[in-house]
Protein backbone atom coordinates (compact mmCIF):
# COMPACT_ATOMS: atom_id res chain seq x y z
CA UNK A 1 0.00 0.00 0.00
CA UNK A 2 1.08 3.26 -1.28
CA UNK A 3 1.35 5.42 2.63
CA UNK A 4 3.34 8.08 3.68
CA UNK A 5 6.35 8.54 5.81
CA UNK A 6 4.45 10.30 8.65
CA UNK A 7 1.54 7.36 8.67
CA UNK A 8 3.99 5.06 9.04
CA UNK A 9 6.25 6.97 11.96
CA UNK A 10 2.39 7.69 13.57
CA UNK A 11 1.71 3.68 13.17
CA UNK A 12 4.88 2.37 15.36
CA UNK A 13 4.26 5.34 17.56
CA UNK A 14 0.82 4.34 18.31
CA UNK A 15 1.95 0.57 18.16
CA UNK A 16 4.55 1.32 20.95
CA UNK A 17 2.48 3.79 23.12
CA UNK A 18 -0.62 0.93 22.94
CA UNK A 19 2.24 -1.45 24.47
CA UNK A 20 3.43 0.79 26.76
CA UNK A 21 0.03 1.90 28.57
CA UNK A 22 -1.13 -1.69 28.28
CA UNK A 23 -3.91 -0.30 25.28
CA UNK A 24 -5.49 -2.98 23.38
CA UNK A 25 -5.82 -2.92 19.63
CA UNK A 26 -10.00 -1.12 19.71
CA UNK A 27 -12.66 -0.65 17.41
CA UNK A 28 -12.35 1.74 14.64
CA UNK A 29 -15.31 4.33 13.96
CA UNK A 30 -16.18 4.42 10.35
CA UNK A 31 -14.48 7.54 8.21
CA UNK A 32 -17.49 10.05 7.92
CA UNK A 33 -15.64 13.24 7.46
CA UNK A 34 -16.94 14.66 4.19
CA UNK A 35 -13.51 16.25 3.25
CA UNK A 36 -11.66 12.66 3.05
CA UNK A 37 -14.02 11.73 0.36
CA UNK A 38 -13.46 14.77 -1.72
CA UNK A 39 -9.95 13.94 -1.04
CA UNK A 40 -10.22 10.59 -2.52
CA UNK A 41 -11.80 11.65 -5.67
CA UNK A 42 -10.09 14.57 -6.92
CA UNK A 43 -6.10 12.98 -5.79
CA UNK A 44 -6.89 9.12 -6.09
CA UNK A 45 -2.97 8.55 -6.31
CA UNK A 46 -2.24 10.03 -3.56
CA UNK A 47 -0.68 7.84 -0.82
CA UNK A 48 -3.60 6.11 1.65
CA UNK A 49 -3.88 6.85 5.48
CA UNK A 50 -3.49 3.11 7.24
CA UNK A 51 -5.90 4.07 10.16
CA UNK A 52 -6.16 1.94 13.96
CA UNK A 53 -7.35 2.44 17.32
CA UNK A 54 -5.74 0.86 20.31
CA UNK A 55 -8.28 1.26 23.70
CA UNK A 56 -7.31 1.06 27.03
CA UNK A 57 -9.64 -1.42 28.64
CA UNK A 58 -12.31 -0.16 30.97
CA UNK A 59 -15.14 -1.50 32.83
CA UNK A 60 -18.56 -0.21 32.12
CA UNK A 61 -18.72 1.32 35.56
CA UNK A 62 -15.27 2.98 35.32
CA UNK A 63 -16.79 4.69 31.62
CA UNK A 64 -20.02 6.28 33.47
CA UNK A 65 -20.02 10.09 33.23
CA UNK A 66 -16.88 10.57 30.72
CA UNK A 67 -17.62 11.17 27.45
CA UNK A 68 -16.13 9.68 24.11
CA UNK A 69 -12.75 12.15 24.46
CA UNK A 70 -12.08 11.12 27.93
CA UNK A 71 -11.20 7.48 26.92
CA UNK A 72 -7.21 6.68 27.23
CA UNK A 73 -6.62 5.97 23.53
CA UNK A 74 -4.37 6.32 20.73
CA UNK A 75 -6.07 6.60 16.89
CA UNK A 76 -4.78 7.64 13.51
CA UNK A 77 -7.01 8.67 11.13
CA UNK A 78 -6.73 11.18 8.52
CA UNK A 79 -7.66 14.74 7.73
CA UNK A 80 -8.34 16.17 4.22
CA UNK A 81 -6.39 12.94 3.67
CA UNK A 82 -3.33 13.58 5.77
CA UNK A 83 -2.82 11.28 8.33
CA UNK A 84 -3.60 12.63 11.65
CA UNK A 85 -2.45 10.93 15.20
CA UNK A 86 -4.97 11.63 18.51
CA UNK A 87 -3.89 9.94 21.88
CA UNK A 88 -5.81 10.30 25.16
CA UNK A 89 -3.33 9.79 28.05
CA UNK A 90 -4.26 7.39 30.89
CA UNK A 91 -4.50 11.09 32.88
CA UNK A 92 -6.96 12.52 30.20
CA UNK A 93 -4.47 14.40 28.77
CA UNK A 94 -5.21 14.89 24.76
CA UNK A 95 -3.42 16.16 21.74
CA UNK A 96 -4.22 15.73 18.63
CA UNK A 97 -1.00 16.09 15.28
CA UNK A 98 -1.47 16.05 11.68
CA UNK A 99 1.35 15.94 8.91
CA UNK A 100 1.00 16.50 5.47
CA UNK A 101 1.29 13.70 3.46
CA UNK A 102 2.92 14.40 0.58
CA UNK A 103 5.77 16.49 2.72
CA UNK A 104 5.63 14.20 6.03
CA UNK A 105 5.80 18.04 7.71
CA UNK A 106 4.02 18.82 10.72
CA UNK A 107 0.79 20.70 9.93
CA UNK A 108 -1.50 21.49 12.58
CA UNK A 109 -1.85 20.25 16.11
CA UNK A 110 -4.62 20.71 19.28
CA UNK A 111 -4.04 19.50 22.76
CA UNK A 112 -6.14 20.11 26.22
CA UNK A 113 -6.48 19.33 29.71
CA UNK A 114 -3.75 20.16 32.32
CA UNK A 115 -0.94 18.40 30.64
CA UNK A 116 -2.05 18.06 27.11
CA UNK A 117 0.88 20.73 25.29
CA UNK A 118 3.57 18.31 27.59
CA UNK A 119 2.00 15.26 25.79
CA UNK A 120 1.70 17.11 22.55
CA UNK A 121 5.11 17.88 22.35
CA UNK A 122 5.91 14.50 23.44
CA UNK A 123 4.46 12.57 20.26
CA UNK A 124 5.56 15.48 18.16
CA UNK A 125 9.46 14.89 19.01
CA UNK A 126 8.85 10.84 18.87
CA UNK A 127 6.88 11.10 15.37
CA UNK A 128 9.74 13.70 13.63
CA UNK A 129 12.67 10.95 15.16
CA UNK A 130 10.87 8.26 13.17
CA UNK A 131 10.18 10.48 10.26
CA UNK A 132 13.92 11.86 9.64
CA UNK A 133 14.98 7.60 10.89
CA UNK A 134 12.85 6.50 7.92
CA UNK A 135 14.16 9.54 5.60
CA UNK A 136 17.66 8.28 6.48
CA UNK A 137 16.73 4.48 5.38
CA UNK A 138 16.10 2.75 8.62
CA UNK A 139 13.13 -0.06 8.61
CA UNK A 140 11.42 0.37 11.72
CA UNK A 141 9.73 -2.85 11.13
CA UNK A 142 6.01 -0.91 10.91
CA UNK A 143 3.75 -4.68 10.98
CA UNK A 144 0.35 -3.09 9.89
CA UNK A 145 1.87 -1.51 6.65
Amino acid sequence: MNTSIANKAMLRFAKEYAEQNWYLEGWLKPDDFWGNEYDKLKNPDAPKVVRVSYVKPMFDEDKEGIGYWSIPRVEIDSNWGNPRISVVDPDKNFCCLAYDRETNEFKEGQFWRKNGIELAEKVKSRLDLYIQMYKDGYDLKVERV
